[in-house]
C-alpha cells in the first residue's frame, strides 16, 4: 500500500482502512505510518523519499475520510497524535512544502474547534417547510388523525437520518449485527433495527385498537399516506417500516 510507487490501488487501500481493526489497533497502525513516513533518509534516493512521505500522507488523509471515528475514540488520543505529527512534519517539510500545506489544509478542513468531523452544513437561504401544527397540539387527547401525514412523516425523516448517520462504516462488516457482541460491534444498525420494530409495532397496535372496522380503514388510508410521503422524502426506511407493520400478522386477520 505504501511501497508500491508506480500506482495507488484506491480499492485495496479502501478495504485495508476499514479491516484493520480485526488485527491490530488504530494507534499502533498510525504509529507505524509514522515510522515508514521518517524511515527512509534525504541521501539515499531523493525522489523515493519524497514519493514514499506523499503516500503516507495520502493514506492518512483517506484514513480521515473513511474512519474519523478511529481519531476520535479513547477521548481523541489518535487525533492529538495526530496533530502533534503535523506540527513536527510542518516544521521540517524537507522539500514536501505544497504537499504538507495541501494536507494540513484538509485536516483543519476536516476537523472542527472541539475536535470533532465537521459534518454537512445545510444552505442558509434555505428555509425549513413550515410544520403543520395540529388545533389540539397542547390537548391530552391528541392522537396520530390530528396530526398531518406530511408532518408526521418529517419527524420520522429527522428521527432516522440522525440515527443513520451515527452507524460507523465499520458495523456494515461482516454482518456483526448477527454476532453476539452486536451491541459492541455494531451499536448504530441495531439502534436503526430497534426502531424499525419500534415504529412496525406500534403501527400494527394502532390499527387492531381500533374500535369500528370504518376506524380502521381510516388508520391504515393514514399510514398509506404517510409512507407514500416518506418515499418522496427518500425515507425508504420509513417506507419499509409502515409496509412492515401493515403486512402483519395481527393487521393481516
Amino acid at each position: 500500500m505504501i511501497n508500491c510507487l508506480l500506482f495507488t490501488d484506491f480499492e485495496y487501500e479502501t478495504d485495508f482502512l476499514y479491516s484493520f481493526p480485526d488485527f491490530t489497533t488504530p494507534l499502533t497502525f498510525f504509529e507505524l505510518l509514522v515510522e515508514r513516513y521518517h524511515q527512509l533518509t534525504p541521501s539515499g534516493a531523493p525522489e523515493t523519499y519524497r514519493i514514499i512521505r506523499k503516500r503516507v500522507l495520502s493514506v492518512l488523509k483517506r484514513w480521515l475520510k473513511l474512519c474519523f471515528c478511529d481519531f476520535t475514540d479513547n477521548n481523541g488520543v489518535l487525533l492529538s497524535r495526530l496533530q502533534e505529527f503535523i506540527r513536527i512534519i510542518m516544521d521540517n517539510p524537507e522539500g514536501l512544502d505544497s504537499t504538507l500545506l495541501f494536507f494540513n489544509a484538509y485536516v483543519d478542513n476536516a476537523i472542527d474547534n472541539n475536535g470533532q468531523m465537521k459534518t454537512l452544513q445545510l444552505d442558509q437561504d434555505i428555509a425549513p417547510p413550515v410544520p403543520y401544527l395540529p388545533i389540539n397540539i397542547t390537548s391530552a387527547s391528541l392522537n396520530l388523525l390530528d396530526i398531518h401525514p406530511e408532518e408526521v412523516a418529517r419527524q420520522m425523516t429527522i428521527v432516522e437520518y440522525n440515527l443513520f448517520r451515527r452507524i460507523g462504516p465499520r458495523e456494515w462488516l461482516n454482518q456483526s449485527w448477527t454476532r453476539p457482541d452486536k451491541m459492541q460491534t455494531a451499536p448504530g444498525i441495531m439502534r436503526m433495527i430497534y426502531r424499525f420494530n419500534k415504529i412496525s409495532r406500534w403501527l400494527a397496535t394502532e390499527i387492531v385498537s381500533a374500535q369500528t372496522v370504518n376506524h380502521r380503514v381510516v388508520l391504515v388510508n393514514r399510514f398509506i399516506i404517510i409512507a407514500q410521503t416518506c418515499l418522496e422524502l427518500r425515507n425508504f426506511n420509513g417506507v419499509m417500516e409502515i409496509l412492515s407493520g401493515l403486512e402483519s400478522t395481527p393487521v393481516q386477520r
